[in-house]
């Protein structure tokens, strides 16, 4: 359900969102949604301008095996990365992930990544008033890690300087702190590295001798950038070439080895089983308003994707039933063809269906579909019984 500020019910989760609001700068959500997963309780927080939710629920202790009953804890998702902030999930993550697709609010997903990472309010920390004593110290340490995976210039420099207003800041850490982005500034050749090698001597004389040996380095190192550059250019452009080739060369054989037509005929003659229901509401789901396959959004891919994980053995050890292989085979094919998966999602697809025709004693098929999985990510886990099928092929 959605609810307003003002017409916020009791329930722990809600009660603790607005507890963590006083004593960190985080923006008051504009949507709030609570659901249960399994049992558990979660609390869904958008924002308006971040393309990041949170989702608070309590974390699963090791003795839990259903209901969580850890302590209540602050997760973020992103949307168009499809991604889990540092990569903190909470249980039952991709039924979470699917109830989060299906709010019709919740940003349009595509492949494209953003250079800054919006699920920390560093925005606000640069209106904050400055801070004084040690009980900000847990936002101060995430404000330095945050700053390291950010590229652009001005957003560092406003940072470090607001930083340099808080009491609990140590001169020798925002003094490194300079001297880490000057330094990285400088291997790009940027012409800012110098100013930030200079704002470091002026925090912490001690580090003058190498600051001075990084500014002297600086000039020559730009006329070997300047070349470095233009090969690098090349390099680059021949690459992406080759790239785009085995990317294309990648789907035709992906479209060869399935064949969907006959694998949705076996699936429609098979007895309504439970799994097959279920099957069937997915393929019949409606898309979502906001979504648009041109716009190369990833709602369906990736739930096909999450039923065949669903409903797939975990260990290879463990064979399905023929019915059940066969719906799991037809939905996995179905999200390979969506196009719109991962590459690791699609090494996953392939090795389930190479599993599935192993256990169907179709090994040349199955050699072929891992062979696929590991051209998707060659970490799929099933080198092993490429190198045995292929022993069996070529005694």
């Amino acid at each position: 359900m959605g609810f307003c500020r003002r017409l916020t019910p009791n329930h722990e989760l809600i009660e603790e969102y607005f507890d963590q609001l006083e004593n960190l700068p985080f923006v008051i959500g504009d949507q709030f949604f609570l659901s249960t997963i399994d049992r558990n309780d979660i609390l869904v927080v958008q924002t308006a301008d971040t393309s990041w939710v949170d989702v608070l629920t309590r974390k699963k202790r090791a003795k839990d095996s259903t209901i969580c009953t850890g302590e209540m804890e602050r997760y973020g998702y992103n949307a168009p990365t499809n991604r889990w902030a540092y990569g903190e999930a909470p249980f039952h993550p991709m039924q979470i992930k699917a109830f989060l697709r299906s709010l019709p609010s919740l940003p349009s997903t595509s492949s494209h990544h953003e250079e800054i990472d919006t699920e920390f309010p560093l925005q606000d920390i640069l209106k904050l008033d400055p801070l004084k004593g040690n009980a900000h110290r847990t936002l101060i340490d995430e404000t330095f890690e945050h700053l390291r995976g950010i590229t652009e210039v001005n957003l560092i420099e406003s940072a470090l300087t607001k930083l340099q207003t808080f009491e609990g800041v140590k001169r020798k850490r925002l003094a490194s702190e300079w001297y880490e982005h000057g330094r990285n500034l400088q291997s790009q050749g940027h012409d800012r590295a110098v100013y930030f090698l200079r704002r470091a001597k002026e925090i912490d004389p001690k580090t003058a001798k190498k600051v001075e040996v990084a500014i002297a380095s600086a000039s020559s190192s730009q006329v070997r950038l300047s070349g470095m550059r233009n090969v690098a250019k090349s390099v680059a452009e021949s690459k992406e070439i080759e790239r785009k080739d085995n990317r294309a060369r990648l789907a035709r054989t992906t479209q060869d080895l399935l064949d969907v037509d006959a694998e949705e005929f076996r699936f429609n003659q098979l007895p309504d089983t439970g799994r097959k229901k279920k099957a069937e509401e997915l393929v019949k789901t409606e898309n979502p308003e906001w979504y648009s396959r041109d716009a190369g959004h990833t709602f369906r891919g990736y739930l096909y994707a999450d039923f065949v994980r669903d409903n797939a053995p975990r260990r290879k050890s463990k064979h399905l039933p023929g019915e059940d292989a066969t719906v799991i085979d037809y939905i996995a094919s179905l999200a390979v063809l969506d196009g719109t998966i991962s590459d690791g999602v699609m090494a996953e697809m392939f090795r389930v269906k190479g599993e599935i025709a192993l256990d169907r004693n179709e090994l040349a098929f199955a050699l072929d579909l891992f062979r696929q999985a590991l051209a998707y990510n060659p970490h799929v886990g099933v080198k092993r019984i490429v190198q045995k099928l292929e022993a069996n092929k070529n005694p």
